[in-house]
């Protein structure tokens, strides 16, 4: 997909980071919930991909490859809030890959990472026989 159809993603607009390893933590309660390693990046990649909703379906996102395990739900008004810049970063294989630039400095990365993951949803791979193809 060329820039010239790139989208605007609102700040209201659902990311859905996806999850190809359990990164996730179980509470005490038993739930489960997103850990923030999930939004943490590597360090020789400042820009950490994720599905612009809007422009998906969960579906496509658990079926694509490498397979989703679950996803982390985040809207794109929680990393602006942080000063990261989300955009719309289309490719052929993705029209819906959205990108989330990094923080350059580890221990800001790191703090960003962890508030992400406090108020991310875990939105876990359903049954095989669920999952349409």
């Amino acid at each position: 997909m060329s820039p010239q159809q790139r989208q605007q993603i609102g700040d209201d607009d659902i990311l859905w980071r996806r999850l190809t390893t359990p990164y996730w933590i179980k509470d005490s309660n038993g739930t489960r919930r997103v850990s923030s390693a999930a939004f943490k990046g590597s360090p020789h990649d400042l820009e950490l991909s994720t599905h612009a909703a809007k422009l998906t379906t969960l579906e496509r996102v658990f079926n694509s490859n490498p397979h989703a395990l679950a996803v982390g739900e985040i809207v794109a008004r929680m990393p602006r809030d942080l000063g990261l810049v989300v955009e719309h970063d289309p490719d052929e294989e993705d029209p819906s890959h959205t990108i989330i630039r990094l923080n350059t400095q580890k221990g800001i990365r790191e703090k960003h990472a962890k508030e992400l993951a406090k108020k991310a949803h875990l939105k876990e791979r359903p049954p095989p026989e669920l999952v349409k193809e």
